[in-house]
């Protein structure tokens, strides 16, 4: 198992959860959302919201920084533009992969803080492991 499927199981979340304690300001309630299997699919779809999802997931239980998920998404061939890659990412953020994530209750994106907090959500986290396996061919 890859660190990153370890990460979408769960494998040290309690570990993670103990040690950072640093997000409860953004953090309403802890409680898993439910998204339906066709929203989890749609939001699936698209492999640079997977890339995202992968991140938010390994990083819960901390909020992350938009700054922070945008330079995790840059693909290894925009690393040379650099500053410019990461604000081109960051714009998809906004505009694009952030608002629906956010109508689907599955991130909150705290725009004065620029901060994101992922809400855990097992169907989706179910369904972005198995896709992660066909992706990787396993």
């Amino acid at each position: 198992m890859t660190e990153t499927e370890d990460a979408v199981d769960g494998g040290n979340q309690s570990e993670v959860r103990e040690a950072n304690t640093s997000s409860a300001f953004f953090r309403g309630d802890e409680s898993e959302h439910t998204l339906s299997i066709d929203d989890a699919l749609s939001l699936l779809a698209n492999p640079q919201r997977r890339r995202l999802l992968v991140f938010l997931v390994e990083q819960a239980p901390r909020d992350v920084t938009i700054e922070s998920a945008a330079e995790a998404l840059v693909s290894p061939e925009s690393v040379e533009g650099g500053e410019e890659a990461t604000d081109a990412v960051q714009i998809q953020l906004l505009h694009n992969h952030l608002p629906r994530l956010e109508n689907t209750g599955v991130v909150t994106y705290h725009r004065e803080y620029q901060m994101i907090t992922y809400h855990r959500n097992p169907t989706l986290e179910q369904l972005l492991r198995t896709v992660l396996e066909l992706d990787s061919g396993t």
